[in-house]
């Protein structure tokens, strides 16, 4: 038995409602993560036919690389919620896969009670499946903090009617890479799609779609030009948050709609996250919920110092005793833990590592398809020696989602000390591509720094090594790549200065402890900054 996708089945007492990303027991609704959910929906559309672990590997992550684990933890999670019988409604054939074992009865358009929060599962809405069924959502009470919607672009004056069908192509591709970043509650195109005609008010739509922010745009062709102006708009309050305005020659359109989706995306990611973050700092610390406590720590986090570390590290603790299910705050967690460990000597770094490690698998353990989550983990493998895990996991972070600033310049970071330094330099291009004002700047172009100096760049490397040290949070292991750029492309004052800001920093700080925290970097590298560290009294 198979159904469309925005059927609603009936089986053993339960009620599946793809329509809204529902499932419910006996009236109530059972919350599933994402990917359970989807494993759930393929099973009920397959009900009675035996479906193998390879079939459901390829249709829940097709571009992903997991292990069979992923997969149990699914079939434990769709067991847990179809209660004591759930071993035999879903079965497992030995060597064959698995089987949802009871009728299912499709039951359409019957409505079922309406929430103010539905749980769409991140598989529709990056497939583009409709969030509330065919018609436009009712206006809902309250507004998430973290959704976000995406109407459509709308044409001011154009001569070819395909302009419009390319900007609807747009506004699908920004939709569904949203919805991989996993950083908001993303709304469906079937439902901004539904809103067309509020484009023009988009805190009528932010209204009706239960969302703080809402992407609106206009295009204008005239002759050979493409004007393109997109907004973000809080609709709490109708400030606009970010303008981007492009114009490019028409025989480019095309080839800018498909290269505008990722400006676009990290555009809006990043100013959501900043717009939040400024939010949650007049919020007073007694009253901040685990949202707003996950993006105060946020803003410390991107500090780089110790002492702000503690002080994300208390938000993001905060922000998990208020949300245990909070994948990004354990993923913010483990990073403070790993900057704690990063700015210390290797023997100093056990219990640090050690947390970096414990918090970054919870944040897998909630989340797997979080790019955040796969970020950490990656980081904290990599520092506890095991390079080749981490890379492979941050690999996947930017395959979830390619818009992913931060997982493309900690590729950059650890690629560039021990893979391919061409590769490295190429993560560092696509991650201030992505992100041009990123916080983490200084480790792009110290990582930039680095790959350059294993080219046999030295004058390009000091450039980007200066370039890393003028920035306001750069911490002590990047000055030590600039000092030592600058020493072999013969700039010694240069070195000398980044090495007296170093020891104002680490008064002890030593040849040591800079290998220590490039503990990736290959022989030819190490005997470089081995030769070259002592001239600039790195000793």
């Amino acid at each position: 038995m198979s159904g469309q996708l925005n059927s609603r089945f009936r089986f053993a007492g339960f009620t599946l409602d793809l329509t809204a990303g529902r499932f419910f027991a006996g009236g109530e609704d059972v919350t599933l993560r994402p990917k359970s959910f989807a494993l759930l929906s393929y099973l009920v559309r397959n009900a009675g036919r035996v479906v193998s672990k390879d079939e459901l590997m390829t249709v829940l992550w097709p571009d992903v690389t997991v292990t069979e684990d992923s997969l149990t933890q699914c079939v434990r999670d769709v067991r847990r919620a179809l209660g004591r019988d759930g071993k035999a409604i879903l079965r497992t054939l030995a060597r064959r896969g698995y089987m949802l074992a009871v009728e299912v009865t499709d039951i359409g358009d019957l409505a079922f009670p309406s929430r103010s929060v539905p749980a769409a599962p991140v598989a529709l809405i990056a497939a583009g499946a409709p969030g509330v069924g065919s018609g436009p959502p009712e206006p809902r009470s309250a507004m998430r903090s973290d959704g976000v919607a995406v109407l459509p672009f709308i044409i001011t004056s154009s001569a070819r009617p395909e302009d419009a069908h390319l900007l609807d192509g747009l506004v699908h591709d920004v939709i569904s890479r949203l919805a991989r970043l996993r950083s908001f509650h993303v709304i469906a195109r079937g439902s901004t799609f539904a809103l067309r005609h509020l484009a023009a008010d988009p805190v009528a739509a932010g209204r009706a779609l239960g969302v703080a922010y809402v992407v609106v745009g206009a295009a204008t062709v005239i002759a050979e030009k493409v004007r393109l102006q997109v907004d973000l708009v809080d609709a709490r309050t109708g400030r606009i948050v970010r303008t981007d305005d492009f114009i490019e020659d028409r025989v480019r359109y095309r080839d800018l709609l498909f290269s505008l989706t990722d400006h676009l995306v990290q555009s809006i990611q990043r100013e959501i996250t900043a717009s939040e973050r400024n939010r949650s700092l007049l919020v007073p610390d007694h009253s901040l919920d685990a949202w707003q406590a996950y993006h105060r720590g946020l803003f410390h986090m991107l500090q780089f110092t110790s002492d702000q570390s503690l002080r994300a590290r208390s938000y993001f603790e905060r922000s998990i005793q208020l949300d245990p299910g909070f994948a990004r705050a354990f993923a913010g967690l483990s990073y403070c833990h790993f900057i704690e460990a990063f700015l210390r000597p290797v023997d100093q770094r056990g219990a640090e590592m050690d947390l970096a490690i414990r918090t970054a698998g919870r944040a897998m353990q909630l989340d797997e398809e979080n790019p955040a989550s796969r970020w950490a983990y990656g980081r904290a493998l990599w520092l506890n020696g095991d390079e080749d895990g981490g890379i492979s996991q941050l690999r996947t972070a930017v395959q979830l989602s390619p818009s992913f600033a931060m997982g493309h310049q900690t590729l950059a970071f650890m690629v560039s000390q021990s893979g391919s330094p061409e590769e490295a330099h190429s993560w560092t291009m696509t991650a201030e591509e992505l992100s041009p004002f990123d916080p983490f700047l200084c480790a792009i172009y110290g990582s930039r720094a680095m790959a350059l100096i294993r080219l046999g760049n030295a004058e390009e490397a000091a450039v980007w090594g200066t370039k890393a040290a003028q920035q306001s949070n750069v911490h002590k292991h990047i000055l030590g790549v600039a000092a030592l750029a600058s020493a072999l492309a013969g700039r010694e004052a240069d070195a000398r200065s980044q090495m007296a800001r170093i020891l104002q920093l680490d008064a002890g700080y030593n040849l040591s402890q800079f290998l220590g925290a490039f503990s990736g970097l290959s022989e030819d590298a190490t005997a470089l900054v081995r030769k070259v560290g002592p001239q600039i009294g790195l000793t």
